[in-house]
């Protein structure tokens, strides 16, 4: 019922069977699961594959799609993200990371068993080779990065010095599956309970 593209990372795409539903709700009263957003009927499109971060994507209602009457779809005039051809623009959030884990500034045991970087996308794994644990002096804690998803782990090879403080370096050149990059290298830093 819909066809989705996003520059040309995503060359337009008919959605897919189990993409989206309709959701014929007549009335104007909110929806009980989709609030305001739910006033209907609807289309509801959900796409099986992330889509690119910072890009400017577009959905074209098909021209299958009819009222009870038979008329096709047509963009409200009002609506500046509607005015072209019927299309729906919308643009995607930056490549982002969502939470850390130790947080920064947190206080963690010398076993710690990973840090965790979590993004708001799936990202490449081999952009992710500069992600450094560096220690108060400069010096590089040896460890295994891991990429699953939009999770980098650090593993570290043996447990963390007591009374240290660590700086986590997430590089620049992490990107999304579809080569885009984060922009900035991030830090943050986490500090290991004192010996007892």
């Amino acid at each position: 019922m819909v066809e989705l593209a996003c520059g040309s990372l995503v060359p337009a795409r008919p959605n897919l069977p189990g993409e989206g539903y309709y959701y014929p709700s007549g009335n104007q009263f909110p929806s009980s699961t989709l609030g305001w957003g739910g006033l209907g009927p609807a289309i509801v499109h959900q796409p099986t594959i992330e889509l690119p971060t910072s890009t400017d994507c577009t959905i074209r209602v098909m021209d299958v799609v009819k009222d009870k009457d038979g008329n096709g779809f047509v963009a409200h005039p009002n609506h500046d993200a509607l005015a072209r051809n019927g299309a729906i623009t919308f643009h995607t959030e930056s490549l982002g990371i969502v939470e850390t884990a130790p947080a920064d500034g947190d206080e963690v045991e010398v076993g710690l068993a990973s840090v965790d970087v979590v993004f708001n996308v799936s990202v490449d794994e081999a952009s992710v080779a500069g992600l450094t644990v560096e220690d108060s002096s400069g010096a590089a804690v040896a460890g295994e990065v891991t990429v699953e998803g939009g999770v980098i782990s650090f593993t570290p090879d043996a447990e963390l010095a007591p009374g240290e403080e660590y700086t986590v370096t997430v590089p620049a050149t992490v990107t999304d599956t579809y080569g885009i990059g984060f922009g900035a290298a991030e830090t943050f830093t986490f500090t290991t309970e004192a010996a007892s």
